[in-house]
């Protein structure tokens, strides 16, 4: 018996919710029975836990998942802090917060090691646009579990999610850095990667998560700038389209307005201003519904001054 058996994942989210053994093994089991799974003396069935998730409103298996790639339930409540900050995109809090935690001995390993030299690398790009020592941030996080990493033939191996934001990370320091060429070399093979091993088939679409459907657009939105800097403006238009598509089929919409915005003004770089306005209206009604009001209004006012054919 370890602590990495599921029922100490059980006890943790009960707590959290609040829940004695009692309340929790109401109308499911018996309260002896929770003793016993959280004890590490029983194993529950697929039955028990798909109603323990009900009553704690959560997936226990899934965040018994987590807790096991961080090797216990601290470290993961550590993790989804850092994940938390990420995702507001708060880089000076993200920097105090990974400084804390770096010193602690579950963090000098493992994925959580990785999520360290993702965060400083994000910290360099943001806070101090130093995009060399951001992409050597990148490398020691890829070469936690990939001793033999290297940026030139990377898609040798298979990748886990943290490990493709640090490569997307890469692409977009190679770009800023002056190394366009090699930034888009990346984000090409990147968007290849996903297209292949996530998105390749009609059943991997339907089963790709939020995350991979996301980085997926991120990483054509992204690539189809750089090559619109080198007036690549085809190329960039049939990214764009690919990335339309994959979100139209999977309904993950997070970067669909951006990419209509895109779209629109690289139509309108190729001078087909009548097809240029239809995909500026479109992006105008997606703007409305999924970004903040301030992100319509810059909208607005950019299109009106730098593309003012459409009006």
């Amino acid at each position: 018996m370890t602590d990495m058996h599921i029922g100490k994942t059980i006890e943790y989210l009960r707590k959290l919710r609040k829940l004695t053994q009692q309340q929790l093994a109401k109308g499911i089991c018996t309260r002896e029975y929770i003793r016993k799974l959280e004890g590490g003396y029983n194993q529950p069935t697929i039955y028990i836990l798909d109603l323990l998730s009900q009553r704690l409103q959560e997936d226990i298996y899934n965040y018994h998942l987590l807790v096991e790639k961080h090797n216990n339930i601290e470290t993961h409540i550590k993790v989804q802090e850092i994940n938390d900050i990420l995702e507001i995109e708060n880089y000076e809090l993200l920097e105090k917060t990974v400084h804390v935690y770096e010193n602690l001995e579950s963090f000098k390993e493992g994925e959580a090691l990785q999520i360290v030299y993702y965060s400083k690398a994000l910290c360099d790009y943001y806070l101090r646009q130093n995009y060399s020592d951001a992409i050597n941030y990148c490398i020691k996080g890829l070469k936690v579990y990939k001793k033999d990493f290297d940026i030139e033939n990377w898609n040798d191996f298979l990748y886990s999610k943290i490990e493709l934001k640090l490569i997307n990370s890469i692409a977009s320091c190679e770009c800023y850095n002056n190394n366009t060429d090699k930034g888009i070399k990346i984000f090409y093979e990147l968007f290849d990667y996903l297209d292949k091993y996530v998105l390749g088939t009609l059943y991997s679409i339907r089963a790709a998560g939020n995350f991979h459907v996301t980085l997926y657009t991120q990483v054509a939105y992204n690539l189809s700038i750089n090559l619109a800097k080198q007036e690549k403006l085809h190329e960039a238009l049939d990214i764009i389209d690919a990335a339309i598509n994959i979100s139209l089929k999977t309904k993950f919409m997070g970067m669909y307005p951006y990419l209509l915005e895109k779209k629109f003004q690289l139509l309108y770089m190729l001078k087909d201003y009548e097809n240029s306005k239809i995909y500026y209206e479109k992006a105008l009604v997606y703007y409305e519904d999924l970004c903040p009001e301030d992100a319509l209004k810059d909208l607005i006012s950019e299109t009106k001054e730098e593309y003012p054919k459409i009006f």
